[in-house]
């Protein structure tokens, strides 16, 4: 069944001197997964199918919210990798591996990724 199976997804949060002191927080399915912050990456097993990706500032609107959520398709068997972004809003992009880990060379994993009592 595939909801027995899982892939890894990871998000990554580059450096950007826009909100660069505010931690984003990230939704799967309107699930709070993480609070990143900036130069950080995360990793999360997540159900293979489709699910929605969205991302605020820490209850902060950072320009427009012109960007709606990100419907990726996770696979099986592959990492899957998303981007938060700033640019006319907040929003998370779909990365190639190529990109993703050019990127994540710059940044540090986070190591807590929700406080405690949040999941």
């Amino acid at each position: 069944m595939a909801q027995d199976k899982t892939a890894e997804l990871i998000i990554i949060r580059g450096n950007s001197s826009t909100g660069a002191a505010l931690k984003f927080k990230v939704y799967v399915d309107d699930k709070l997964i993480c609070r990143i912050g900036n130069r950080r990456f995360s990793s999360h097993q997540l159900s293979v199918g489709t699910h929605k990706i969205t991302v605020e500032a820490g209850g902060i609107g950072l320009g427009s919210k012109k960007h709606g959520p990100l419907q990726m398709e996770v696979k099986e068997g592959q990492v899957n990798y998303v981007q938060l972004l700033i640019s006319k809003g907040l929003f998370a992009k779909e990365l190639s591996e190529t990109s993703a880990k050019f990127l994540m060379n710059k940044c540090k994993p986070v190591t807590e990724c929700l406080p405690a009592g949040e999941e």
